[in-house]
């Protein structure tokens, strides 16, 4: 909760699917991507920033933070967000995006 009150020096890297995030919900800001793509999007996530990752049950997260540290990142951590609510931390509804137009 303490990292989460100083937004401006935290990155939240969610490494769940879409359907996960729609089904368990996820901390109010964060970025999304897949486990499988971490390594070739290294260069697109700042350096400056704490990172937290997360995950269900941290599984996940916890591949991601090492990844992460080995290249350099300041990781303060790996969490699952099912972990987190259970233990009293309140998570956000994730909705599915909206139909796209039909033209």
């Amino acid at each position: 909760d303490k990292l989460l009150g100083n937004p401006k020096k935290l990155l939240i890297i969610d490494l769940r699917r879409p359907d996960e995030l729609i089904k368990y919900g996820s901390f109010p800001a964060y970025l999304n991507l897949q486990l499988k793509d971490l390594p070739e999007l290294l260069d697109y996530i700042p350096k400056d920033r704490t990172i937290l990752t997360v995950s269900n049950r941290a599984h996940r997260a916890g591949a991601a933070g090492d990844i992460l540290t080995a290249a350099g990142y300041k990781v303060a951590g790996a969490t699952g967000s099912e972990d987190y609510r259970e233990a009293g931390g309140t998570i956000t509804k994730v909705s599915s995006p909206a139909p796209a137009a039909s033209k």
